[in-house]
């Protein structure tokens, strides 16, 4: 689902791509791009992989409607490149990942035809949108795509899930699939050495206070990352000037809180999107990562942008809902503090517990040793590869 511009780009899907293909594997890569573009499908040969551009609907920061019917036609448009481009290809392995769950009848034919299928088990749908009341549970649109999602565990040898919240919710859900199916694939990338603390300066850029206790949240701005419950934690810290909260992102909340930003001003900066390289600037010249959740979730997510966080050694406050373990894993590891996403007062804790530098410096060491040890896309290429084999 991811719009690739490159394979030389940071992100947990490019790094990936570039490890397998660094092992001397030819690697084809399908990507949407939306019909907003105005672009149609081609094949580009990017730094040796096979890059091509699907010309797809929109699928991002769209209504809910426009949304699932472009998901649902993703397999159709998928199906017409590889005819197009790729059709007499014989590939030994499938990667695929959620969203979207209607990628079932391509590899299909790829199983068919010997390929091994891995799935990255990146988000549980439909239930995630029936948790965020984006479709009745059970309603007509659920049980369509429940359907799909079934039948994408069948066709799979292998489902690679985020954390072991995420094995254990999936082996709950469907207990008739073999457990010997169900691995841990969590996020990865290619870890750097730690940097040197950034400068201050990419901060000073954006009007962001060099003197105070920076505390950075970047990504989505939606109804999945709660964030009615971060502009309440927002409120309850503004009368604490040792801290400052610099939101880089974009979603249908950017609006909101911009508003926030002018009602509590002085205790927070709302940016849109940055280039990665500025944007892993400003992480470096941060002092911790926030991830938020929606609370209504019964599904355990694992957000990647913890990744960013942990390659900067910095520690970690993670607001979620109860059934993830994003926040549980941090904290277990002494590389970060959790509450639930509806306790504003645990929140206010968190915040105060990681102005003592002593601890916090402790808990960014450990963030960046446990990213080496657990989420590094070597290891987990390792695992995929291995897999394959067996």
């Amino acid at each position: 689902m991811s719009n690739i511009s490159s394979i030389k780009d940071r992100g947990i899907y490019t790094d990936l791509i570039r490890e397998l293909h660094r092992r001397g594997n030819e690697v084809t890569v399908l990507t949407p791009i939306e019909r907003k573009y105005g672009q149609k499908t081609r094949l580009t040969i990017d730094n040796g992989v096979n890059l091509i551009k699907v010309r797809t609907g929109n699928l991002f920061n769209v209504g809910i409607v426009e949304k699932l019917f472009s998901r649902a036609g993703l397999c159709f448009r998928y199906t017409k490149a590889i005819r197009k481009i790729c059709n007499n290809t014989h590939f030994d392995l499938v990667l695929f990942t959620t969203p979207p769950t209607t990628l079932v009848p391509i590899v299909k034919k790829y199983k068919e035809a010997g390929a091994y299928i891995y799935l990255m088990l990146k988000d549980i749908f439909p239930q995630n949108a029936a948790d965020l009341g984006m479709m009745k549970q059970n309603g007509l649109a659920f049980r369509f795509f429940r359907k799909g999602e079934r039948e994408m565990y069948k066709v799979s040898d292998t489902i690679g899930c985020m954390s072991p919240a995420n094995m254990e919710f999936i082996r709950k859900q469907d207990p008739w699939i073999d457990p010997y199916k169900i691995v841990l694939c969590p996020n990865s990338i290619e870890v750097e050495e730690k940097h040197i603390s950034g400068s201050k300066t990419i901060l000073e850029r954006y009007d962001v206070p060099t003197n105070r206790l920076i505390l950075l949240y970047g990504g989505g701005l939606g109804k999945p990352q709660g964030i009615d419950f971060l502009m309440n934690a927002i409120r309850s810290c503004q009368t604490d000037k040792d801290v400052f909260f610099l939101i880089v992102g974009s979603g249908v909340y950017f609006g909101r809180l911009k508003s926030l930003e002018q009602e509590c001003k002085g205790s927070v900066k709302v940016i849109d999107w940055l280039p990665v390289e500025e944007y892993e600037q400003v992480v470096r010249s941060s002092d911790a990562g926030l991830v938020f959740l929606n609370h209504a979730f019964s599904i355990p997510n694992f957000p990647s942008r913890i990744l960013n966080y942990m390659q900067e050694g910095l520690p970690i406050i993670a607001a979620t809902d109860p059934n993830t373990d994003v926040g549980r894993i941090a904290q277990e590891n002494g590389f970060g503090i959790w509450c639930e996403s509806n306790d504003v007062e645990g929140f206010k804790n968190a915040v105060i517990a990681i102005k003592d530098k002593k601890a916090r410096e402790e808990m960014g060491n450990k963030a960046f040793v446990y990213l080496k040890e657990h989420y590094s896309v070597r290891i987990v290429v390792d695992d995929i590869l291995n897999k394959v084999k067996k």
